[in-house]
């Protein structure tokens, strides 16, 4: 236990960066993700008789039970009739019943558009197959993953300090996160309330509690990273002021090394994070596009908006080290400019004119991963508008 917590709280836990171990540490990672957030809050469905839908629709309340109990009355007649009108046209052979064939087809269609139209006033969702089932264990990878399959910034001893810096960013995280949902469950009631899910207090309280304690571990999980890049990007700015200061060689091997990894490692942590928050906020989204549920907004945005910061911290380290790269030009132009006297060497005008060519690669290849990463932000936004379309 005490070799975990120091490897989640800032220690190496890749001290060789093989393939072989990455792929390791993601599958435990996934693996200790499925069974915190699928199988734990799947047993407590099953022992609160929750899993399914129906189980849940056995649990509503009154009005919203006749009114679910209504649509599904209306659906299986209008059901019903296409069948009979269907089967009255099929017994029709004689040319001279061309008028009642007519009407028949007019009806069939008139039902058919009028079940299309019909839209269900409530949804109830179980644990089983909603939506909901498979949210959790895709942000708990992708963050585990973040946490346990990338090289932390520096070595460190372990320090309560840490635990402590963890807990209080995690809770100020859950308390941003979360208020929108005790709203939605203590204080707004059924106004507006299209979504009846296994995880709503009203429904079950011990899958309601089972949820918050995932939305805390959540909180706990995005403030590592926070923190985590946080470090990376305190290194990369001291250790180029070091260099800076000490070196002549401005266009060193090792800065060049080190512009490349911390590139790389951006473009995978990008993707790594959007795989899991392109899942958790199209939830949210979907919510509010598909089932008609506008008290999910405010929560759709908070989502996204740990998306956008989240990823902000991802991109600082590459910032810091692109933006020493426009530093180091121009340090190397005032040496320039200071050997006027004389005639500039060779190892000088190449030093400049690779700055130069690695700033202008640098900056195309950011741009390029930026915009990607931008773009996939905002496509659950543009899910809801083409659904509100």
């Amino acid at each position: 236990m005490h070799r975990i917590l120091v490897d989640y709280l800032g220690v190496g836990f890749l001290e060789n960066r093989s393939p072989l171990k990455i792929v390791v540490h993601g599958i435990v990672v996934t693996l200790t993700a499925i069974g915190l957030t699928l199988f734990v809050p799947g047993l407590v469905a099953v022992k609160d008789r929750v899993f399914n839908d129906a189980d849940v629709q056995a649990r509503l309340p009154a009005s919203a039970g006749h009114s679910l109990q209504a649509y599904i009355i209306r659906r299986d007649s209008l059901n019903n009739s296409i069948i009979s009108l269907r089967e009255n046209l099929d017994s029709i052979h004689d040319p001279a019943q061309q008028k009642d064939f007519d009407f028949y087809v007019h009806l069939m269609e008139e039902r058919r558009q009028e079940l299309t139209n019909l839209q269900p006033p409530i949804f109830a969702a179980g644990f089983f197959l909603s939506p909901q089932m498979l949210l959790w264990p895709a942000i708990y990878t992708s963050l585990g993953c973040l946490l346990f399959c990338f090289p932390n910034s520096k070595k460190k001893p372990f320090r309560l300090k840490r635990i402590l810096q963890n807990l209080w960013l995690g809770a100020l995280i859950y308390f941003f996160y979360e208020w929108p949902l005790w709203t939605r469950n203590f204080l707004l009631g059924s106004n507006g309330r299209t979504v009846y899910a296994y995880s709503n207090y009203d429904i079950d309280p011990k899958s309601f509690f089972a949820q918050e304690l995932m939305i805390a571990g959540f909180a706990v999980l995005i403030a590592a990273v926070w923190l985590r890049w946080s470090d990376f990007t305190i290194d990369a700015t001291r250790m180029d002021a070091a260099a800076i200061e000490s070196q002549l060689d401005y266009l060193s091997p090792q800065f060049v090394v080190r512009l490349q990894d911390a590139f790389s490692n951006w473009i995978v942590s990008s993707v790594v994070l959007g795989l899991g928050f392109v899942y958790f906020t199209t939830f949210f989204w979907s919510l509010v596009a598909k089932y008609h549920d506008e008290r999910y907004i405010v929560s759709a945005f908070l989502a996204h908006s740990l998306w956008a910061l989240t990823w902000v911290f991802l991109s600082m380290p590459v910032i810091t080290l692109w933006k020493s790269l426009k530093t180091r030009r121009l340090i190397a132009i005032e040496h320039l400019i200071r050997m006027s006297q004389v005639t500039p060497g060779k190892s000088e005008q190449l030093n400049l004119e690779g700055l130069e060519k690695l700033e202008s690669l640098a900056g195309i290849r950011i741009s390029i991963a930026g915009v990607g990463a931008v773009v996939s932000l905002i496509l659950p936004l543009l899910q809801l508008v083409f659904h509100k379309s």
